[in-house]
Parts: C-alpha cells; sequence; structure tokens
C-alpha cells in the first residue's frame, strides 16, 4: 500500500527530508513545566496558608487572609483562587509575582506557619522566578503564552490587548472613529454574464481629530491614475461620476453639515480623498458614508483560477470596529456559505490570493465567524453601527433595487490592528453547460 500524503516526508531546505508531527500529539516542554511549577507553587501556598489559618480555613476564602495575616484583598483573591482553580495553567495566571507571594511568606511565618513548609514555599517561588526571568517581558509574556493554551483566557486577552493597541494608536494617529462599515452588493452584470456588477458603500462613523491637523483619511489612497481613478466606478444609481471623487459622497448617510473635503493625488500613481485641515475641529465628530456602482467588478462562476470571489478590508487608522456585511442577490446561487480569513500581517501576505487559507490554518481560526442575518434574530441590526438597515434601504433605493431581494451575510471585528488584513470570502458556483444536460 503505498503512503498517504500525510505518511510522506516533507523534503526540506537543502533537500532535508522532515516527516510532519502531527499536532494533535505534540506536547510542550514548556507547558509541562509551567504545569509542574503551578502545581508545587500551589501545594507549597495552600500547606502554609493551612498552618498560619488554622483549623477553620477549610475551605480557604480570602476573608481569612486579610483578617488573620494582614494582606490586601486583591493578594487574597488572587491566591485563593489559585489554589482551587482546576486547571494548572489556569492557576498559573492567578498566582501572584514572586513578590507577593514572600508577603504572603513573611505574614504566615509571623504567626506560626512551619519552617519545613516555608522552605518548600521559597524553593516553589524561587523556580517561579526562573522561569519568569526567562521571558524578556515577564509576566506580561507569560501570560501571553498562557493565552495560547487556554482558549477562553485567549479571546479575553486579545480583546484586552487589541483595545491597548486601539488606545496608544489614538495618540500616535491623533484619530479616532467608532466604526467603519463597508458593504458590498453583488448583482448580475448588465454587460457581461460572467461578472457580477457590485454596489459599495462605505460608512466612516464618529470620525474625530484628537490632534490638530491629525490627518483624516476617508477613502483611498487607490492606485489609479488621478485621471483614470473614476473609470470603474459610476453613482449608485449609474451615473458618470464628476472629475472629483467628492461626487461618491451620499449626503443621506453623512452627518450634517459635511465637513469641507479635499482630493489628494499627490501621491504618484494613488489618490486619496481626505478631511480638510479646518474641516473638523479638535473633538468635533463627523460621519461620512460613501457609495458607488462597478460594473462587471466579480467573477459569477468558479473557474479554473479561482473557486472564490473575495472582498478585503483593512482599518488603516484607530476605529472601535469594523463590520462588512455581504449582499448577494437572490438571482446569483453561491456554493455554500461566505467565510473569513485574518491576516496578521498585510506585508507578509500572498498579493492577489484566489483562494482563502485552510480551514484548519492560523488566519482562519483567527478570523471573525460569519453570520446569516437572514437568520439572525437580530437582522441587520448592529452593536456597532448606527441604522445599518436605515443605510441598505438607502442603497437599495438610490440603486433601483430591492432589499428583500438579498441574502445578507455579516462578519465584524472589533479594534483592528492597522497591520490586519479581514478577507470575506464567497464559494463561486460552477457554470452550467451542455455537458450538464441543462441546456
Amino acid at each position: 500500500m503505498s503512503k498517504t500524503e500525510e505518511e510522506s516526508p516533507m523534503e526540506g531546505a537543502y533537500g532535508i527530508d522532515y516527516a510532519p508531527v502531527p499536532m494533535q500529539i505534540y506536547r510542550s516542554p514548556l507547558e509541562a513545566r509551567m504545569r509542574s511549577v503551578s502545581d508545587a507553587l500551589r501545594g507549597a501556598l495552600e500547606q502554609v496558608l493551612s498552618e498560619a489559618l488554622g483549623a477553620d480555613s477549610d475551605p480557604m476564602r480570602p476573608v481569612q487572609i486579610t483578617q488573620q495575616l494582614g494582606l490586601n484583598k486583591t493578594l487574597a483573591g488572587r491566591v485563593v483562587r489559585a489554589i482551587y482553580e482546576q486547571d494548572s495553567l489556569q492557576a498559573l495566571l492567578r498566582i501572584p509575582t514572586p513578590q507577593g507571594l514572600q508577603l504572603i511568606s513573611l505574614a504566615s511565618e509571623r504567626v506560626g506557619a512551619a519552617t519545613a513548609s516555608l522552605e518548600r514555599l521559597a524553593r516553589s517561588t524561587r523556580d517561579y522566578g526562573e522561569l519568569l526571568a526567562e521571558f524578556s517581558g515577564g509576566r506580561t509574556d507569560l501570560e501571553a503564552i498562557l493565552a495560547g493554551w487556554l482558549p477562553d483566557q485567549r479571546a479575553r486577552a486579545e480583546r484586552d490587548a487589541r483595545r491597548s493597541v486601539f488606545r496608544g494608536m489614538t495618540t500616535l494617529a491623533g484619530t479616532r472613529g467608532s466604526a467603519d462599515y463597508h458593504s458590498l452588493y453583488l448583482l448580475p452584470s448588465q454587460k457581461e454574464p460572467d461578472r457580477l456588477d457590485s454596489l459599495s458603500v462605505t460608512v466612516r462613523q464618529d470620525l474625530r481629530r484628537l490632534q490638530p491637523l491629525a490627518e483624516i483619511v476617508v477613502f483611498g489612497p487607490v492606485a489609479d491614475a488621478p485621471d483614470a481613478w473614476r473609470a470603474r466606478r459610476r453613482t449608485l444609481q449609474g451615473r458618470e461620476l464628476n472629475s472629483d471623487p467628492r461626487s461618491m459622497l451620499v449626503p443621506e448617510l453623512c452627518s450634517h453639515p459635511i465637513p469641507a473635503l479635499e482630493f489628494n493625488a499627490d501621491e504618484p500613481g494613488a489618490m486619496s480623498l481626505r478631511v480638510a485641515a479646518a474641516g473638523l475641529d479638535v473633538n468635533e465628530p463627523a460621519t461620512l458614508g460613501l457609495g458607488w456602482r462597478t460594473d462587471a467588478a466579480f467573477p459569477r462562476f468558479a473557474a479554473a483560477e479561482s473557486d472564490f470571489g473575495r472582498f478585503a478590508i483593512r482599518a488603516a487608522k484607530p476605529v472601535e470596529a469594523v463590520v462588512v456585511d455581504l449582499f448577494v442577490h437572490r438571482d446569483l446561487a453561491l456554493a455554500g456559505r461566505p467565510i473569513a480569513s485574518l491576516d496578521a500581517d498585510v506585508a507578509s501576505s500572498a498579493a492577489g490570493s484566489i483562494a482563502p487559507p485552510r480551514e484548519d490554518s492560523v488566519k482562519r481560526k483567527a478570523a471573525p465567524s460569519v453570520l446569516d442575518l437572514d437568520a439572525d434574530p437580530s437582522g441587520l441590526a448592529s452593536q456597532d453601527v448606527r441604522s445599518c438597515k436605515a443605510i441598505a434601504e438607502n442603497v437599495c433605493r438610490e440603486a433601483g433595487v430591492r432589499l428583500e431581494d438579498f441574502a445578507k451575510y455579516r462578519t465584524r471585528m472589533e479594534f483592528p490592528v492597522g497591520s490586519e488584513e479581514l478577507t470575506l470570502w464567497w464559494p463561486l458556483p460552477r457554470r452550467l453547460s451542455r455537458i450538464d444536460g441543462l441546456e
């Protein structure tokens, strides 16, 4: 019997063969060491505190530690949760710093904990300190590593980290926004039967300038020559755009008065639309909506080069949330549900990728889920974007289509990082032919 692809060795650099290591049976030596340090510390802590608190310490309570040992409530709460935590790695997240453990040791010694028990705790604390010293970022790095092995903790830690990055970036960039909303409408092309026309809408909600003269980009930069940026675009109603990209503004989707905007075409081969220097005062909010129609923008059927359509989004400036809605006309039949992928480093991504990453890849696992809004109780309502339904109704009215004729999907991401790219993929159907017996 021939070897399967999974069983065959892989040829590595310089002709060296490497046999694949099944991920499900791999155990990190560092993980085992962390569990050992955690269990040793918890056992030593429980013994010392039991001796210090006396016979009435089972189960141990934080209030006993604060009253009898004079330690603060935060430290007492952390150590009790660590002792009674079932998972060793989860417990290591709760164990105090070595300095906190020394405070516990000194307080326990004063009330009569046994010398042997205190020495055991000192050895465990020393091992814990040596573990922390191996990480350049100390406990911060340790917690980041632990989060990788604890799914629930990872989600919480990632959200906290993203919020911290967002706060830092608002200071560095001098701007912020509450949400970037992108909606893409796919409908049969009126000119090319093998292609799809699209309606594109971008709403930048609650833009604010936090520093005088901080740059706020509303659209772009687009890699089109200044005289060709509108070659593929028209208004939502289908009319030709004016020579100025400000003609893409949809007044009904903007706050009023609309701030002054400027068209910047100074960058070679690119253009962008920005809020003018005097367009917004510091901390003055504005919401700006733009919309356009593009003919034959996407493939309608699967082809040899690709079985998917794609729509990629980046948040170039600090924003609390990015929301992407996909509307698929009922005359189009996708080959399955849309999916999302998240590339953490756009610079290293494969330019023009034509297929989504594998389902078990980091890019897929890290990506947000895609909701079927027609099956979701909240429908088009969004916790991030005001009046999504009203925006969709306005777009459909402008374009002369009906909202009820579209299937609706959504993906969202909180506190996106500027280096990330969120991509929405939709599987394309196969084009029917005579071979299928349907013509």
